[in-house]
């Protein structure tokens, strides 16, 4: 739904928090450094948890009625692209909690399967919400992506110990929204949070990870991506029945190259921080587009 694209932005901010660097303390003041740690991180967990879930009932569900729990079957809508922001989002949330947890000094096992389902967390609150409402109702297609975006993160670190394969997301501006400004979003702010025709979801695969050669850069990834065209209304029946009904919906391949920015060594402060931020961006550049009719096209820049 599309309500989780502002929802992933919470969870980048948790990738981009960096800890302070701090002077070098007695045995006791880090054992007591490393309790405060833990206390702020664990009700902090819970408090973000809490006020994110609280703050989305308000936002989003408001203007429908509370209703008996219930489950709503939407794995055909929107060609699946709100199947893939919640499998980025339940990733990156989970990357934030893991991290978050490791530097409060909590165990590898108790970061990895708390802090890394952060997101499973989260969503598991907003399907909550999904099913007391109304005009929506609790997916299954929903939870199953939440799992494996939070399974990708937790099984790369168990497996791995680093994380070869990253989701990762782009935008450009479609001509679809201005026709439909009110599901799709009416202005720059808002289309590229709801507009599904401009946003493509990718999976970053490191090189060097998989084929340890001197001759290939550390950062340098290759990259899979998928969006969609077209996408005026949720459900196919819906956009036919509508005026939208000639406007075609193609499914779209993407193959490219990507950078992981982690990888690049720097010892500017500015600059990692900045590499934090952009984790969760595909980096434009060139690349093919395959849609579901056939269609190849080559692109200067895939983004």
């Amino acid at each position: 739904m599309q309500k989780v694209s502002f929802i992933v932005l919470i969870g980048i901010t948790l990738v981009c928090v960096k800890p302070v660097a701090q002077q070098p303390l007695s045995a006791n003041a880090q054992e007591v450094s490393l309790l405060h740690r833990k206390v702020v991180v664990a009700a902090g967990t819970g408090l973000a948890l809490g006020i994110t879930t609280y703050g989305l009932s308000q936002a989003w569900y408001n203007e429908y009625d509370k209703v008996n729990f219930h489950w709503f079957d939407d794995s055909q809508q929107w060609l699946q692209m709100d199947k893939a922001g919640h499998f980025l989002s339940s990733y990156h949330f989970g990357m934030g909690g893991y991290n978050a947890f490791k530097w409060a000094g909590f165990s590898e096992n108790t970061s990895l399967w708390i802090g890394g389902n952060t997101g499973f967390l989260l969503l598991l609150g907003v399907e909550y919400l999904d099913g007391k409402s109304s005009g929506w109702g609790a997916s299954i297609s929903d939870l199953a992506s939440n799992t494996a975006g939070s399974l990708l993160f937790i099984g790369q670190e168990k497996i791995w110990h680093e994380q070869r394969i990253t989701p990762k997301f782009s935008y450009r501006q479609s001509p679809y929204a201005s026709k439909n400004p009110g599901l799709l979003g009416d202005g720059l702010q808002e289309e590229w949070l709801k507009d599904y025709n401009g946003q493509t979801y990718w999976l970053s695969f490191n090189i060097k990870s998989f084929i340890n050669s001197n001759h290939i850069p550390a950062w340098l990834d290759l990259s899979l991506g998928y969006g969609g065209d077209g996408l005026m209304r949720g459900s196919l029946a819906d956009q036919n029945s509508s005026e939208f009904a000639n406007i075609q919906r193609l499914r779209q391949y993407y193959f490219s190259l990507d950078a992981d920015l982690w990888r690049i060594p720097t010892q500017s402060k500015w600059l990692k921080t900045s590499f934090r931020v952009l984790s969760f961006v595909k980096i434009p550049f060139p690349g093919v587009r395959i849609d579901s009719k056939g269609g190849l096209k080559m692109e200067w820049l895939s983004f």
